[in-house]
């Protein structure tokens, strides 16, 4: 991890937010922190900033109207990804909509998915701190943040893989792999495809997965 981008400093910098105590100092947003009249959009932090736009009629007390909601969030993507390091370096930020990137959301998702810097900046919540990037974690100290590789670990004699790499894997095909192995056909579960038995990848459209 390089740092992280002040997404809400961000935000309330360039009047999406705004708060009731500016002069209140650096900490964590809170609801009760926020001038709900006056803001459009915030975010929470973590290893991708999760952006909501303050929505008349959806949010509590919502101001923008949903015609204006995707012209918003245009605006928003477009200037975080103008956000610089403290060399003066473009970050960089992926913008995504959870609906183009997953089969099903669940709960509150948010309007707007963020990745900076290919995941070597982490987005930190908290307002304050001067400045839009900071070289630490807002929550405590931390080096690392998520990254687009994984690793697994599966053990079967009848597998047969032996130290052959397993490339092209993404997430779903270890809950395939998992289910095949139980003698389960996971096609009718789950988009993925059992790891070993992909003579002929399916041509399907599974949506946003990281790899394995």
């Amino acid at each position: 991890m390089r740092g992280g981008v002040r997404i809400n400093e961000w935000l309330r910098e360039n009047g999406y937010l705004r708060l009731l105590d500016d002069e209140a100092g650096d900490g964590p947003l809170t609801s009760e922190r926020i001038d709900w009249g006056a803001t459009r959009a915030w975010s929470d932090g973590g290893y991708y900033a999760r952006v909501f736009v303050n929505q008349r009629d959806r949010e509590p007390r919502g101001i923008v109207a949903e015609r204006d909601a995707d012209r918003l969030l245009e605006e928003i993507a477009a200037g975080l990804d103008e956000v610089c390091d403290p060399d003066g370096e473009r970050i960089g930020a992926a913008a995504h909509r959870p609906r183009d990137l997953f089969r099903e959301t669940r709960g509150i998702a948010p309007d707007l998915i963020v990745y900076f810097g290919d995941l070597a900046w982490r987005s930190l919540g908290s307002v304050g701190g001067g400045g839009w990037t900071a070289a630490d974690n807002d929550t405590g100290a931390d080096d690392a943040n998520h990254a687009w590789d994984g690793v697994f670990a599966m053990r079967d004699p009848r597998l047969g893989w032996g130290d052959t790499p397993l490339q092209d894997l993404q997430l779903l095909d270890v809950g395939a792999t998992i289910l095949d192995r139980a003698g389960l056909d996971p096609s009718a579960e789950i988009p993925g495809l059992p790891i070993g038995s992909r003579n002929e990848r399916r041509a399907a459209s599974t949506g946003f997965a990281a790899h394995a």
